[in-house]
């Protein structure tokens, strides 16, 4: 199981090979439920919420020389401080999962400047309470041309495209329900699509190579134009239905026109990394 930090220029930093590894002994794993409680009808009612607590890591920098071994300590430390001196957070990766952070403290041992190899401990501050896990699912167009050949999308899928309706399967394996980001290709005009009993339906239009975006996040709807320019759509949404709604647990159809592609990417959000 990989286990790295990617800051936020996109640069990624092993933390399990090499010159640096990263102790078991970090508190990484560790999380707390703020709670409270009240009784209601006689019965215990619990109202929690994770609690975005500071966590350390404990690294061993190693190197062939004393000087290495500085050299090493002062990219590490570059490595970290961007992200917090450019205000974006970090992630620390285990496995395929990530905690979105910033590194807010190292603390040395008196010996450290003198050695090949020294352990320095760093207190990391999390930036949300989740570790984070992402699915995508991609949706294939199905339209055809003319003659009822299968037709060529400009978007680079490894797929062959195929004719009918479509109805497809989108399962959401967390116990709780997802966050998501959903991208619908164009050409394509009043995009609608049905997850479960739940409609997602923006009035816009798009030209081919253009794409629309809906981020449950951070409640935002827009449209990518060839130039790359945004355009705000969120007044363009259907008021009947919630479009932000999140995914809820299990599995659901999805089912939409075919005359457009489109992916969705959900985020399970757990209290620790998984295991495995």
């Amino acid at each position: 199981m990989e286990i790295y930090y990617q800051n936020s220029a996109g640069k990624r930093l092993y933390l399990d090979r090499g010159a640096y590894k990263m102790l078991a002994k970090s508190s990484l794993w560790d999380y707390e439920w703020n709670y409270s409680t009240n009784n209601y009808n006689g019965r215990p009612q619990m109202s929690i919420r994770r609690k975005s607590t500071k966590r350390n890591i404990s690294v061993v920098v190693s190197a062939g020389t004393v000087t290495e071994c500085m050299q090493k300590l002062s990219e590490l430390s570059d490595f970290f401080d961007i992200d917090v001196v450019t205000g974006t957070a970090g992630r620390i990766y285990v496995g395929s999962g990530y905690l979105k952070c910033y590194v807010i403290k190292s603390t040395k041992s008196g010996k450290y400047v003198q050695t090949r190899k020294t352990t320095v401990t760093f207190d990391v501050l999390p930036d949300g309470e989740d570790w984070i896990y992402e699915s995508k699912y991609i949706f294939q167009p199905q339209e055809t041309s003319g003659s009822g050949n299968n037709m060529d999308y400009p978007h680079d899928y490894p797929f062959d495209y195929y004719n009918g309706m479509s109805s497809r399967i989108l399962l959401n394996e967390a116990i709780s329900d997802a966050d998501f980001e959903m991208v619908v290709y164009g050409p394509c005009e009043n995009p609608e699509i049905l997850i479960g009993s739940h409609k997602y339906h923006v009035n816009c239009q798009l030209e081919t190579g253009e794409y629309l975006v809906i981020n449950s996040l951070s409640k935002k709807i827009y449209k990518v134009k060839n130039d790359g320019e945004q355009v705000n759509q969120y007044n363009l949404q259907d008021r009947d239905w919630y479009v932000f709604q999140k995914v809820a647990s299990g599995s659901h159809s999805v089912s939409w026109s075919g005359l457009f592609g489109f992916d969705i990417t959900m985020y399970e959000r757990r209290s620790e990394p998984k295991w495995t």
